[in-house]
């Protein structure tokens, strides 16, 4: 190796570690999770996605819509999500409880006849322009269900 490489790898070492740790962290992630069912397999599969990524520190919200809408009802009938140790309903509200969002599509609601009152506590109903935003936010990937 030349004199001259090795003072250019030198010179970069020594640029590399006067960074702050701070500004090589990772930027804010954000996991969106776009639930459209109320089958138990499917929704028990995006509702441990998503509890992993916010163990994880991923930032996640959580779309019903369609007939995802459903897992949000107090009293909705779910069956066991695979062998999970909670009902659907009971992952739903840890998630809420952990700081995850669960927004749930409006006109989905309307067309279930479903109403705010009927809901699982700390959800929030959403136009598509919120959901939409949120969707398509930069630091946001988007996992459909």
């Amino acid at each position: 190796m030349s004199a001259r490489t090795t003072r250019l790898g030198a010179l970069l070492i020594a640029l590399l570690l006067s960074i702050p740790a701070s500004a090589l962290a990772a930027p804010d992630r954000h996991v969106f999770y776009n639930l459209t069912s109320d089958e138990a397999w499917r929704a028990g599969m995006a509702l441990g996605h998503a509890t992993r990524a916010l163990e994880a520190g991923y930032a996640v919200t959580v779309f019903l819509n369609v007939r995802g809408v459903y897992l949000a009802q107090q009293g909705f009938a779910t069956d066991r999500a695979g062998g999970a140790p909670d009902d659907l309903r009971g992952q739903l509200g840890a998630l809420i409880d952990a700081g995850a969002e669960v927004m749930l599509c409006g006109m989905c609601l309307r067309k279930a006849g479903l109403e705010m009152a009927d809901m699982l506590p700390g959800t929030v109903k959403v136009d598509c322009a919120r959901s939409l935003a949120a969707m398509s936010a930069e630091d946001t990937v988007v996992i459909s269900y």
